[in-house]
């Protein structure tokens, strides 16, 4: 149906989270999770995830750099981060029927 298509779409598409301490990623608004530190992360939050569905994760780091983060506790394997300033860490994961969402990838810092 059109309906299904039109979230499969916005499922996929690039959701870019407002920095905050404890930023929420709503796996909702697309499969890829995006957040420019500027300041540091000190826990956060993944939520409205979908059985099977891939959830890539960019971490980016300001002009300044060297800011931390927490991932979400249903965020299994996650690296640490890379803290170049102006530089992103990526990596992908696959979310189980339980809602925690397993890393599929070793990721890749600073790039």
């Amino acid at each position: 149906s059109t309906l299904q298509w039109e979230a499969i779409a916005l499922q996929n598409g690039l959701n870019v989270v407002t920095f905050s301490a404890t930023p929420t990623f709503d796996a909702s608004l697309g499969n890829t999770q995006k957040i420019t530190l500027t300041g540091n992360v000190t826990s956060s939050t993944l939520s409205n995830a979908s059985t099977g569905q891939q959830i890539d994760f960019m971490i980016c780091q300001d002009a300044t750099g060297n800011r931390t983060f927490v991932w979400p506790t249903n965020v299994k394997g996650g690296m640490d981060i890379g803290l170049i300033a102006s530089k992103c860490s990526a990596q992908s994961f696959k979310v189980d029927s339980s809602g925690n969402a397993y890393a599929t990838s070793s990721g890749v810092a600073n790039m």
